[in-house]
């Protein structure tokens, strides 16, 4: 996916380490993400991996991304729905 800024320049999002890609967890899940940790990090389930999968796949569920333009400054942040909206830098 590519974001094009309302300044034309275009914002890659590739795979990762993406320099102007950040993710953030809202502080209501952060507990709930913090438990699902600690609970993997406990358990003596013998299937580590198992738990790996199920926590990546909480961490996906729980997360969203925000994009931030290196020319012009704005930001663009997902919201609840998964849609991008946008936020002047001044």
């Amino acid at each position: 996916m590519k974001i094009i800024c309302r300044c034309g320049n275009i914002i890659p999002d590739i795979v990762e380490n993406v320099p102007n890609k950040a993710w953030y967890i809202s502080d209501k899940d952060t507990s709930l993400l913090f438990d699902s940790l600690y609970d993997a990090l406990i358990s003596n389930e013998k299937n580590k991996d198992k738990l790996y999968i199920e926590l990546c796949g909480k961490i996906s569920k729980l997360s969203y991304c925000a994009y931030r333009c290196p020319e012009c400054g704005r930001l663009y942040i997902e919201d609840e729905k998964r849609e991008l909206k946008e936020y002047i830098s001044r």
